[in-house]
């Protein structure tokens, strides 16, 4: 039974995992994206969706939470500063992952991880789409039929032969097989 196993570990001990995942975070409100490997990328996108929770109202009770989390005092007067009134009405989904690659030495996925600002808190719905203007395509010549195909190549070989299409295209048939 898998009752209360709801972390990841990342084959590290819980001070080790927890050192871990605040040094990520403060990267991450500090410079607002980072690239690590594709599990640890996992694991910090839950940490940081509840950090963030915690700290939006953004009274006494969560400075001194983020503070008490945060490695830097810089990255926590970055957090309420410009992150917290950058996040508008979000309930969730405070970061994004993307897929980055394969890591040359070890061959561990990488992922680059984004902290989402600004813009795109938006409704996708909210902005006017704008629609391509459609260019004509060219029409693709048809391809030949196969037999038309076999002819020219006959005609070909028997110009390369010195030969008449006639002597080319004769074939001798025997009807006693039939």
């Amino acid at each position: 039974m898998r009752h209360n196993k709801n972390k990841v570990k990342l084959n590290r001990t819980a001070a080790h995992r927890k050192a871990l995942m605040r040094n990520m975070l403060t990267s991450l409100i500090l410079e607002k994206k980072i690239k690590t490997t594709l599990p640890k990328a996992k694991a910090l996108k839950s940490y940081a969706d509840k950090f963030l929770c915690r700290v939006r109202p953004a009274d006494l009770s969560a400075k001194r939470k983020a503070f008490s989390i945060l490695m830097e005092k810089r990255a926590g007067k970055e957090l309420f500063e410009n992150v917290i009134p950058q996040l508008g009405d979000r309930k969730s989904g405070f970061i994004r992952i993307y897929h980055f690659g394969i890591r040359k030495g070890d061959a561990a996925k990488m992922a680059l991880v984004h902290l989402i600002l600004g813009e795109d808190t938006k409704s996708k719905t909210a902005a006017p789409k704008v629609k391509k203007e459609k260019v004509p395509k060219k029409k693709a010549e048809k391809p030949k039929p196969k037999a038309e195909i076999k002819e020219e190549k006959v005609e070909e070989l028997a110009a390369v032969a010195g030969t008449g299409k006639a002597k080319a295209k004769e074939k001798p048939v025997d009807d006693s097989k039939k």
